[in-house]
């Protein structure tokens, strides 16, 4: 849903107005979050690629990518969490694109 603009099967769910909400940036300007990202309404997101998501419990993360159309989720229950793991499947993923 959130890939295609708030829209799941032709129905629209959330506002495109919404969406955009969720995916810019809401920081004040010279302000970022971890990794030198933003912080959209729903999580982290990456102004210069449009990438976002959030990472949970366990070491658990998501990204949505809506340049290319593309979820990446990952999931394991590793605790005390541990995200390298993620990032490293973030980057294989992203590398089978090329």
């Amino acid at each position: 849903m959130l890939l295609n603009n708030g829209e799941l099967d032709g129905v629209r769910v959330l506002s495109e107005t919404a969406t955009q909400l969720i995916i810019t940036d809401q920081l004040p300007a010279g302000v970022k979050y971890a990794d030198n990202k933003g912080y959209g309404l729903a999580g982290s997101v990456d102004p210069e690629t449009g990438v976002y998501g959030w990472a949970g419990a366990a070491s658990t993360k998501f990204w949505l990518d809506p340049k290319n159309e593309m979820a990446i989720i990952f999931c394991t229950q590793l605790m005390p969490g541990d995200y390298t793991y993620a990032d490293e499947f973030y980057k294989i993923a992203r590398s089978a694109l090329n």
